[in-house]
């Protein structure tokens, strides 16, 4: 029996026709399962509800967390008012920005409500200190461990991360990052928006802190574009 060989060009179709095959395949697996679903990359979108950003402008996603007493605060409370919310650990940063902002209250001699969100390693106890080198008896303090999303949610680190939520409960004010954690570039603006005196410690740098720059989502992306903050000049004001 004579067995017939396939030529050169009978093996490129063959090749070719199989590939059709594979390709028309996968084009139908496709049209059945529709389009990939997008995998929310960004931090904190894994754990924001519809991939909630907490951006300037963003409706102000509600939560309840305990003070010291186990009272619980809720943010939608505060519906009505202007009011800051402050996420600290604790930390020298996180001091400094407390301290800043509660002498500007002080010299203003009028504080909006100021809710502060405490990273769960912070331990309560050590709340009478933190007041105590701060000066900062207007905050009420408020603790997450019995929600840590919270703070993932609100990219509450790296910390201090300041915000001010209108009377609509919108996201009008959201700090920024500058290179060496100075944080009078944030105050200065903070105390603008509420219309408080403001008098920058002494000793900073005369030179503008550079900011680091953000992505989409408002998280600090890397360094290579980073830009001047504002300028303290002349930032004591009338209230």
């Amino acid at each position: 029996m004579t067995v017939r060989r396939w030529s050169a060009s009978t093996w490129v179709l063959a090749g070719l026709g199989c590939i059709i095959l594979l390709v028309g395949a996968d084009q139908v697996r496709r049209a059945v399962a529709g389009p990939p679903k997008k995998v929310a990359a960004k931090r904190g979108q894994l754990n924001s509800p519809n991939g909630w950003q907490p951006r300037v402008g963003a409706q102000a996603l509600d939560f309840q967390l305990p003070d010291g007493s186990k009272k619980l605060h809720r943010l939608s409370d505060y519906k009505g008012k202007k009011f800051v919310l402050a996420f600290f650990c604790g930390c020298a940063n996180c001091q400094d920005m407390a301290k800043q902002i509660a002498a500007s209250y002080h010299l203003s001699r009028k504080a909006p409500p100021t809710l502060v969100v405490f990273t769960t390693h912070w331990k309560e106890e050590g709340t009478p200190n933190f007041i105590k080198a701060t000066g900062a008896d207007q905050f009420t303090y408020l603790y997450s461990n019995t929600d840590p999303s919270i703070v993932n949610k609100y990219h509450g680190t790296p910390c201090p991360t300041i915000y001010v939520i209108d009377e609509k409960q919108k996201i009008v004010f959201r700090s920024r990052k500058f290179l060496g954690g100075v944080n009078t570039p944030n105050v200065l603006s903070l105390t603008r928006l509420l219309g408080l005196k403001y008098s920058p410690p002494k000793g900073i740098p005369q030179q503008s802190p550079v900011a680091v720059p953000m992505d989409e989502s408002g998280e600090p992306d890397g360094l290579s574009s980073a830009g001047p903050a504002p300028s303290t000049a002349g930032a004591r004001q009338a209230g």
